[in-house]
């Protein structure tokens, strides 16, 4: 049996990880790779901030070796990691006992020295200005060559509802 669609998601890896599998992915015979939400703080814990130019550049990078190759490269981002899965204490599953209780904190310290680990506000569901940001960040990730994003709402609060919407999909 075939698929069209075969791919791979990495996980809290440093953006340069990245940059050597589109091509291991096309020789295995794979068709999409998605970048975690753990990509860079601003597909995730700052989704509301641009990325950094470095990081820019390594989605630009990507976006181009995966189009050589024939691979879809796919652009993960998380409105809600920053309202309750930040922390070890608040994070829906447990940390990978190797980790430790402290490894957030730490891995955040090596990407942004000096830098108070403190999240964006989670998404606002219904709010035009919440939309109009995400919009622009996926927006400016199309202009770099991404031609496929995942919304990823873990966390989700289901009651989470503006009383102004039927349903939270609506909001």
């Amino acid at each position: 049996m075939t698929y069209a669609l075969r791919g791979f998601k990495g996980l809290w890896w440093e953006p340069g990880q990245y940059l050597g599998w589109p091509g291991l992915l096309a020789e295995a015979g794979y068709t999409f790779f998605m970048l975690c939400y753990t990509f860079a703080p601003e597909s995730g814990l700052r989704w509301r901030q641009p990325f950094r130019r470095a990081d820019e550049s390594h989605i630009r990078r990507l976006a181009a070796d995966c189009a050589a190759r024939g691979i879809e490269l796919c652009l993960a981002v998380n409105p809600n990691i920053g309202a309750h899965a930040w922390t070890p204490d608040g994070a829906t599953l447990p940390f990978h006992p190797t980790a430790g209780r402290d490894w957030f904190r730490r891995d955040w310290q090596a990407r942004r020295p000096g830098q108070a680990l403190e999240p964006d506000l989670p998404l606002r569901y219904g709010d035009k200005d919440d939309l109009a940001i995400l919009t622009d960040k996926l927006r400016r990730a199309a202009d770099w060559g991404v031609r496929s994003f995942a919304l990823s709402l873990d966390d989700i609060d289901p009651g989470a509802v503006p009383a102004e919407f039927s349903s939270l999909a609506a909001a």
